[in-house]
């Protein structure tokens, strides 16, 4: 397949390393009002998102890592994973961190190594712009569902205009810190940050996971 729209899922991958040139907020918002297209249940489109540059961008930068810094962490408002990890979702994560770890030169069991690595996820990889996805926190599996949609999309229409993406759980794991720099009401859980700028030729840029084999993981039946 040629066509532009298979070309760019598939160059879709996250960027952890970005340009310092600023990304147009205008464009940013066309492509979110493009986005808004995703399906939803019932119409429901459950999903709100907050777009920070600049001095915002920057403060929760700041508020994230003076506690992470500390060692202070904070309960996400979902689990993302279940627990334990099934074998084979395991095998593949962990796969992934070390050659990760390998292409950043990071030793496995060096834990100050390790927590600087971390540590640049509150920096956002240093992308000029960070979205924050939220919903009612009364939402269920399906809504969030419907959010992962609407944020495929803006990863891709994001990808169109030359901008790549990074999704974050990590900087959605601290929901409260969130709330209140951005001041997001309390009944509103923080579903994920999708770091976005222009990327770099850093060599982390190249990394790119494994994908199955279309065979592993589809039936189709007559």
């Amino acid at each position: 397949m040629t066509n532009q729209v298979i070309r760019t899922i598939e160059a879709r991958h996250s960027k952890r390393s970005f340009l310092k040139k600023d990304v147009s907020v205008e464009t940013v918002k066309k492509i979110i009002e493009s986005a808004s297209n995703a399906p939803s249940g019932k119409n429901s489109q459950p999903w709100k998102v907050a777009v920070l540059t600049g001095q915002t961008r920057n403060e929760l930068s700041e508020e994230i890592l003076k506690k992470f810094d500390e060692n202070i962490y904070e309960k996400p408002d979902y689990q993302y994973n279940p627990q334990p990890i099934p074998p084979e979702y395991r095998e593949r994560a962990r796969q992934c961190g070390f050659s990760l770890f390998k292409l950043k030169g990071i030793d496995k069991d060096n834990k100050p190594q390790r927590k600087e690595h971390d540590r640049q996820n509150y920096l956002f990889f240093d992308a000029p712009l960070l979205m924050i996805f939220y919903i009612n926190n009364v939402a269920e599996k399906g809504n969030f569902l419907d959010t992962g949609f609407f944020m495929q999309n803006i990863m891709l229409g994001l990808l169109s205009e030359g901008i790549s993406s990074c999704p974050q759980f990590s900087v959605a794991s601290y929901p409260d810190t969130i709330r209140k720099v951005l001041n997001i009401a309390d009944d509103q859980a923080i579903v994920s940050a999708l770091a976005c700028g222009y990327a770099d030729d850093s060599k982390i840029n190249t990394f790119i996971p494994p994908r199955l084999p279309v065979d592993d993981y589809t039936t189709f039946y007559q």
